[in-house]
């Protein structure tokens, strides 16, 4: 579905019951649809182990659950200014 409306954020949540996060992630990153998708780990782990394993896997931000709102404003806000600047 993603590559049918190419999102400017994808928020994916690690634990999911037929496929983790980090699969769906290795996913996503192979199609051509989604150059400029910015991804976030969305997990209740929070250590910084856990934080190593999603940069490691190619996320661009990792937030603990439950997510504080201040901090998806933030991110959407950052995504919005690289929209606006055309990346």
């Amino acid at each position: 579905m993603a590559t049918r409306f190419s999102p400017h954020l994808a928020l994916i949540d690690i634990a999911m019951p037929v496929m983790d996060g980090f699969e769906l992630l290795k996913i996503l990153r192979t199609q051509p649809e989604l150059p400029g998708t910015v991804y976030v780990a969305m997990t209740g782990f929070g250590q910084p182990a856990d934080h190593e394993d999603t940069h490691a896997a190619g996320f661009h931000a990792h937030m603990v659950k439950p997510i504080e709102m201040s901090h998806l404003e933030m991110l959407l806000a950052t995504v919005g200014r690289r929209i606006a600047r055309g990346e």
